[in-house]
């Protein structure tokens, strides 16, 4: 691989930085509009729960339901996590 010949004064860093900042753009635009929708997501749910049902019983036990699995299955995942590393904890859940 040739090596890049610089011209004298030029700098090639501020290059490499607009090109790590581009590129940086779309994950972290990709992770704000899916957090958005996960924060959005029980809400939809409650929401379609109650329309569905007609009862804001029925609407508040699918967050209930929601929040419990989420918090019995965060333990397991957790020590799953901690013995097999964060990508078999991800699979899992």
């Amino acid at each position: 691989m040739p090596e890049t010949e610089h011209l004298p004064g030029t700098d090639p860093i501020p290059a490499i930085d607009a090109v790590q900042r581009r590129t940086m753009t779309v994950p972290v635009a990709a992770q704000i509009i899916g957090t958005v929708g996960v924060g959005v997501a029980p809400s939809i749910g409650i929401l379609l729960a109650g329309a569905v049902t007609d009862n804001e019983a029925w609407a508040g036990l699918a967050r209930t339901a929601s929040t419990l699995g989420a918090a019995l299955l965060g333990l397991p995942l957790g020590t799953l996590a901690a013995r097999r590393g964060r990508r078999a904890a991800l699979a899992g859940g």
